[in-house]
């Protein structure tokens, strides 16, 4: 795989060529989302600055997550996401994913009220040190964190401030 580091936009490109078991580093700043960001590289480690410090901004995007997971051995960290929906690390049926970890994550699902981060049909998921903001739905049908047909999944200092349901 490739590493490379982003200062700014494009990180859609960035991720589809930093390839399997490529690295990405995103610098401090806001990067806009103008659709669903994917995630189909197995082994991609992505990476920012700090929660609150690299924001990858989805606001714009409508009744989607900014964020989708879709391979195996993928690792989140450092960032803040921000959109209707946060993250979803959900494999399409019949296949399973395998060994996601997110960690030192914000996700602010805005006033949408939907799911922050949504773990579906995979084996071995780390989620440590992640924040999901419900607070600006003032609770109204927002979810923090859904784990559906899921096992192996890890919930560590999670918390859910704002939302109607924490975990689901």
């Amino acid at each position: 795989g490739n590493t490379g580091k982003i200062q700014g936009g494009g990180v859609q490109g960035a991720v589809d060529l930093a390839g399997t078991n490529g690295a990405l580093n995103l610098a401090a700043g806001t990067y806009s989302l103008p659709s669903t960001l994917y995630i189909h590289n197995k082994g991609l480690t992505l990476t920012g600055a700090g929660e609150g410090t690299t924001t990858l901004d989805g606001s714009g995007i409508s009744n989607n997550f900014a964020m989708r997971v879709r391979a195996d051995d993928v690792s989140l960290s450092g960032f803040t996401v921000s959109g209707p929906g946060g993250i979803s690390v959900y494999s399409q049926s019949p296949t399973t994913i395998h060994d996601a970890s997110i960690s030192h994550v914000t996700i602010d699902v805005g006033t949408a009220g939907y799911t922050g981060l949504t773990v579906a049909y995979t084996v071995g998921a780390n989620v440590d040190h992640v924040t999901v903001d419900g607070t600006a739905t003032g609770g109204a049908g927002s979810t923090g964190v859904q784990i559906i047909d899921a096992s192996d999944v890890t919930l560590t200092n999670v918390t859910t401030p704002g939302n109607q349901y924490g975990v689901f």
